[in-house]
């Protein structure tokens, strides 16, 4: 059937290699790690071009574009020409920090706003009422009840009765009720969502307690996440109709005020922009981007996990002094809320002490004030004495003067060396068993709200590196994603929902501010036998052999004391009461114990110590 010309739009790839419809879920494994991992989806993936629509014929549709050339696209990637201002509108709204969103678009869009002057933005809820009321924006294959497939769109939505309630059928899950609708550009828009379809929020029957605000389509309330039309069956086609009319109703009254507060800013002379579009009545809270201007991901903060940053350094190397010229030199300089440090105070016109490239001067070398000739000798003096211990240290830099002090034991052998080798033979023990519980981490664990599982780091970092990650999270292609969630700060190791298996694998990353320091490979299975009981009489037992494990005597009191909490040194078994992240810590503590034994002096010595308390020390000896 013939089509009058008109102005419509057109989906095209930001990529210009290939395109992939934005309503459409990945397909293959490369574009669901492009689309979940690199988060390439919304307008990242697709833009809105402008088009003249010359004829349609079923799939095909001939367009004309700006250059003046005729092409045949599918008709799914149409885009009728109002609909595709509100996805404008939406992304101007959420920043639009994409590069297809040109000058060009935004003028075209202010200018289909100034033809209503009752309005200063484009009413979104007459559109879902008068054009996707009975229409489900879905995606690229929908089968409805009468076994009809539809692509990207299915129009009569049928307003039956609820059918009869039945039990969910294995890989599906109930739904309770749905309690929310998105149309398709605010979702396209949305970081939670990223495809162009129309977005519901779903009540789940089994997790009505469940926090899912950290998965992907999470949402703040409890028991819910936003999920595409396409997962929706055809007969809840009466819940879709009830939340778009409830939606267009709230939005409709929101687009109203927010249009009078607009109009009363103009006659006052202060025009008030427009308004932000929101699938809320209550005020959209402030968005925080997620990208830089590039398009990349922000690039995390170090230690502020939830900052990111959009940093591009300048060349230092094309000899312009843009630091001397840059630097604030007046309060009305620096940034609001921001102020010179003072003192010194301002810096002057020709002051160069923020310059690092330049050689430092002398009086910025030296404190004459805080000189006390006599502090300065006996530190000398304690030097050169430290020097004369040549069984201990060796001076460096007499030749290359970059002075400093060599041990002559190279970190291989220790004053003790018997105490070193007993602690790490010990330690390495009870690292093995920490390894071998998490390979058998019992799902139990993980949703008793009264046990928190922290993921011990020490057991898997470099002992030259074994210091305190300063970010924990799940690994992006592991498929733990979808059920489990970790503490960014704190390691505390918990579940979502149930894992879909009774035996599911879980990858963790430990990240050091440098890089990923190490890579956690656990098992969460149902078992009903605690295993890990085990490993406190395999630590126990190497503790007690004296042959291998010759540990000081007060050493063994201090380990005693730690892990009284899961081992009865008088009864001489192990604790039967003790939850699996209480036993997680207390062997964390042990192994950081031993470590510091190996190395440090951190028990008193026999002479000054006080004598045991327990039957195990005893008993060692």
């Amino acid at each position: 059937m013939g089509t009058q010309a008109r102005d419509v739009w057109i989906w095209d790839p930001v990529d210009r290699d290939k395109f992939q419809h934005p309503g459409e879920l990945p397909t293959n494994d490369q574009a669901a790690k492009s689309f979940f991992v690199d988060k390439i989806f919304g307008p990242r993936l697709a833009k809105l071009s402008r088009v003249t629509l010359l004829d349609r014929k079923g799939a095909s549709t001939m367009v004309t574009r700006e250059d003046g050339k005729n092409y045949e696209v599918p008709t799914s990637r149409v885009l009728p020409w109002y609909e595709g201002l509100l996805v404008l509108q939406e992304l101007e709204a959420s920043g639009g920090r994409v590069s297809w969103f040109t000058q060009d678009l935004r003028g075209i869009l202010d200018q289909e706003r100034t033809k209503n002057r009752r309005s200063f933005f484009l009413a979104s809820s007459i559109y879902v009422e008068k054009k996707l009321f009975d229409c489900a924006v879905t995606g690229a294959s929908y089968i409805d009840q009468n076994d009809k497939e539809h692509k990207f769109r299915r129009d009569k939505l049928v307003a039956k009765d609820q059918p009869d309630e039945e039990d969910a059928l294995e890989g599906f899950w109930k739904v309770d009720d749905i309690v929310g609708y998105m149309p398709p550009w605010e979702a396209f828009c949305n970081q939670r969502c990223g495809l162009y379809q129309e977005f519901y929020q779903v009540k789940w029957d089994k997790f009505q307690e469940t926090d899912f605000s950290n998965v992907e389509n999470g949402c703040s309330d409890l028991g819910s996440t936003w999920e595409p039309d396409e997962c929706l069956p055809p007969h809840m086609d009466f819940l879709r109709l009830r939340e778009k009319q409830a939606w267009a109703k709230r939005k409709k009254d929101q687009e109203y005020k927010e249009n009078l507060a607009a109009a009363e800013a103009s006659k006052a002379g202060k025009r008030k922009e427009p308004a932000t579009p929101n699938t809320q009545v209550a005020e959209r809270p402030i968005k925080l981007g997620r990208f830089r201007q590039d398009g990349k991901p922000l690039i995390r903060d170090m230690f502020r996990l939830s900052f990111g940053h959009d940093f591009v350094p300048p060349n230092m190397d094309d000899g312009s002094d843009t630091i001397r010229v840059g630097w604030p030199k007046r309060a009305e300089e620096y940034p609001p809320g921001f102020g010179v440090a003072d003192p010194p105070g301002f810096c002057h016109a020709k002051c160069d002490c923020m310059d690092d490239a330049r050689p430092q001067k002398q009086w910025e070398t030296s404190k004459t004030w805080l000189e006390d000739p006599q502090r300065t000798t006996d530190a000398l003096k304690v030097i050169e004495n430290f020097l004369a211990q040549t069984r201990l240290v060796r001076r460096r830099g007499q030749v290359s003067k970059q002075c400093y002090l060599e041990s002559l034991q190279n970190h291989q052998a220790f004053a003790d060396d018997t105490q070193c080798k007993s602690a790490l033979y010990v330690a390495k023990e009870v690292e093995n068993q920490i390894q071998r519980a998490l390979k058998d981490l019992p799902l139990s664990a993980l949703m008793d709200v009264k046990d928190k599982v922290r993921i011990p780091a020490l057991a898997f970092m470099k002992p030259n590196e074994d210091y305190v990650p300063v970010c924990f999270q799940v690994s992006p292609d592991s498929t733990g994603r979808s059920w489990a969630k970790i503490g960014s700060e704190d390691g505390v190791l918990s579940t979502v929902m149930e894992p879909p298996s009774s035996s599911a694998p879980i990858r963790l990353e430990l990240h050091h501010p440098e890089a990923v320091a190490a890579v956690v490979e656990c098992l969460v299975t149902t078992s009903p036998k605690p295993v890990w009981r085990s490993g406190t009489e395999s630590v126990i037992k190497c503790l007690f052999d004296v042959t291998k494990c010759k540990l000081s005597r007060n050493s063994r009191i201090i380990l005693q004391e730690r892990m009284s909490k899961i081992y009865d040194f008088v009864e001489n078994k192990v604790v039967q009461d003790v939850r699996f992240g209480a036993w997680l810590s207390c062997m964390e503590l042990t192994l950081r114990l031993l470590r510091s034994m190996a190395f440090a002096n951190v028990v008193k010595s026999e002479v000054t110590s006080r004598p045991p308390l327990r039957a195990a020390v005893a008993r060692a000896y």
